[in-house]
């Protein structure tokens, strides 16, 4: 799997100085799990 940090950076960015809620949709099977542990 191929990493994207700057990506990853500026969501974390996002996720460390947002009040809001995170809402992650998607198909069943699509990551979204996976995607929800690597950003917690």
């Amino acid at each position: 799997m191929m990493e994207r940090n700057e990506s990853r950076k500026y969501l974390q960015h996002w996720l460390n100085n947002s009040n809001r809620p995170l809402l992650i949709v998607g198909a069943a099977y699509s990551g979204k799990t996976f995607f929800a542990k690597s950003v917690s």
